[in-house]
């Protein structure tokens, strides 16, 4: 029988018998502005980014001695993520972290149930690697406390620290300079990947040669109703869309059948792409278009599901 141990704001942690599970959900870029270039070379963002419930899972069990820490990947995506080296994986990598900084002694089992696509522009790879060091921040006998976190998560990628609740949040800098979105609504969504991974690095690298002029900060903003958060986000855009669809330019054909959808509030690329969002006005439209969209691209990764799900 599973109990729920404890909820993390939007994030529902679980703990049976064996272990800890968590979601690990999917991150999606609502509005994506480049804003500058640091002296190195990186892009300077301004972005609003908020967590669906289309997730990918992950369980850990504990062991106190330290023995040989084991990983079993399965789900959809499961096989594809197995291809690639172990030790350059996320959640390897924060288990080796918390285990220096905490000079604790342990060993896990962790499984990770891979529904969510690779390379696929909604954070897969960083909300797995925030879920692994909350997971097992609550097995330690001694947890970090919150910042310190913060600051293990921020070594593994700039894109890891906004992941570990799940809050929706306004980013700058390269993703590091993040603050919380309080007032964002909750929204029925429609995810769609055709199934052909893009590299964010190969993106920015198209982005970066176009010369295309860089945009206007976003300015936080405190909106009360669903419509006005729609209004705002249309005031916005995806900095990378026009560099993404010259790498894949399926995904323009993809947001056009999203826009005309019934229902349809907002249909973009998320991040680097290559999925796509729609959000929509009510559950049964969301369900309609996914409907439609499976009909018109049936092996393509269709789901729906809830932007800024609350736990329950």
């Amino acid at each position: 029988m599973v109990e729920v141990l404890i909820i993390v704001k939007c994030e529902v942690v679980w703990r049976d018998v064996n272990g800890y599970v968590a979601h690990a959900r999917s991150k999606i870029n609502l509005a994506l502005h480049v804003v500058g270039r640091t002296s190195n070379g990186y892009h300077q963002l301004s972005s609003l980014v908020a967590f669906c419930d289309i997730a990918d899972e992950l369980s850990v069990k504990f062991n106190e001695s330290l023995g040989k820490d084991r990983y079993h990947i399965e789900g959809p995506f499961g096989q594809l993520l197995s291809q690639e080296p172990m030790e350059s994986n996320l959640i390897v990598k924060a288990v080796c972290l918390l285990r220096q900084k905490t000079k604790e002694t342990f060993s896990v089992d962790v499984t990770l149930s891979k529904n969510l696509p690779l390379a696929s522009g909604i954070g897969g790879g960083s909300t797995d690697a925030a879920a692994m060091l909350n997971l097992l921040n609550r097995g330690l006998k001694k947890p970090c406390l919150p910042e310190e976190l913060a600051e293990l998560a921020l070594t593994l990628g700039a894109d890891v620290p906004m992941c570990l609740d799940a809050q929706p949040k306004w980013i700058s800098g390269i993703g590091e300079v993040i603050a919380f979105c309080a007032s964002f609504p909750e929204f029925p969504i429609l995810l769609v990947n055709p199934l052909m991974p893009l590299s964010t690095p190969q993106v920015f690298k198209c982005y970066k040669e176009s010369n295309a002029p860089f945009d206007v900060p976003l300015e936080p903003v405190n909106l009360r109703h669903p419509e006005e958060w729609v209004d705002w986000l249309k005031s916005a855009r995806n900095a990378l869309y026009s560099s993404a669809i010259q790498m894949c330019p399926i995904v323009a054909h993809v947001i056009h059948t999203l826009e005309n959808t019934s229902g349809n509030l907002l249909a973009r690329l998320s991040g680097s792409g290559a999925t796509c969002f729609g959000i929509y006005d009510s559950v049964k439209s969301a369900a309609d278009a996914a409907d439609k969209v499976t009909a018109k691209y049936p092996d393509f990764w269709i789901r729906r599901g809830l932007l800024n799900a609350k736990a329950s």
